[in-house]
């Protein structure tokens, strides 16, 4: 059964720790007559992935949005985007990548480059609106050449396929006719049958990965192909702070969750992101040319 989303970011209480993820969202009510009559409520926990800690509350569904209102260990409330059902596994398989996706990434930064404004053009009336979405597309960019990438290293690197696949805990638990135990303790259990079964079966997993889920993607390029996604600490840093500015753009026209209007999408700024998001997929490019045999 296809599981009913929203996206949160959230601060913890406990730890500080600011979440980045997907959380189950009331499912809406299609059937009914009246619009106001389609929100749907249920019971809802969310769980910190710095300290672990779950809170549950309560949460409501409306078409545009989804509001948690955590009560126990302790009360706050969280925002949510608007809930969609996550892909169905079955459809995920049908569209490859395409074969370059380092390519497209740099002819899509390299125009974007040409798009950033000095903020003098005063018929938008805010000066930093085109930034934003030069800001926006460099990140899109940057997410679009992870699931590219990533989906061809494992279809085209046999030992990339089964380290995702015996490492991941959601593939570990996929039936194949043939136990992940069995496929780690000896790959070459592994017939050309029940291969192209776990190609695609990893395919459709990393297609429905969102990869603005930055603690995640580390994750599979590490486990899958020993790929580090920055040389440079202060680059990944501001990754993940590029991911949750992205997210303002696009829900809040650049505004964060209090309502306050970010105002650092200057044409240095967002010249640097260009230039960081570049140097990650150049890196990223680099180790994944040396690592696997394509």
């Amino acid at each position: 059964m296809q599981r009913f989303l929203t996206h949160v970011f959230w601060t913890c209480p406990e730890c500080g720790h600011t979440n980045n993820q997907e959380a189950d969202a009331p499912s809406l009510n299609f059937m009914a007559e009246k619009t106001s009559d389609i929100v749907g409520d249920d019971y809802a926990e969310l769980t910190c992935d710095g300290c672990e800690t779950t809170f549950s509350g309560h949460a409501w569904s409306n078409q545009g949005e989804v509001r948690f209102e955590m009560e126990e260990p302790k009360s706050f409330v969280v925002q949510g985007d608007m809930p969609m059902y996550e892909p169905d596994p079955e459809d995920l398989y049908l569209l490859p990548p395409p074969d370059d996706p380092y390519g497209i990434a740099r002819e899509a930064l390299n125009g974007l480059r040409n798009l950033v404004d000095a903020g003098n053009d005063a018929r938008l009336g805010d000066p930093q609106f085109r930034n934003r979405l030069v800001f926006s597309g460099a990140v899109a960019v940057l997410e679009a050449y992870f699931g590219d990438t990533i989906r061809n290293v494992v279809q085209r690197d046999r030992d990339a396929l089964v380290r995702f696949a015996t490492g991941n805990d959601v593939m570990r638990k996929t039936s194949l006719s043939v136990t992940m135990s069995d496929v780690e303790a000896d790959s070459d259990v592994l017939g050309q049958t029940v291969e192209d079964r776990l190609r695609k079966a990893v395919d459709a997993n990393l297609r429905g990965v969102l990869y603005h889920n930055l603690k995640k993607v580390i994750a599979i390029y590490k486990d899958a192909a020993g790929i580090e996604l920055a040389a440079q600490a202060d680059d990944l840093k501001e990754l993940f702070r590029y991911m949750e500015l992205r997210h303002d753009c696009v829900h809040r026209n650049g505004s964060s969750q209090d309502g306050k209007r970010h105002t650092v999408f200057d044409e240095a700024f967002v010249t640097l992101a260009i230039d960081r998001v570049a140097r990650t997929i150049d890196n990223v490019e680099d180790q994944a040319s040396n690592n696997i045999p394509f």
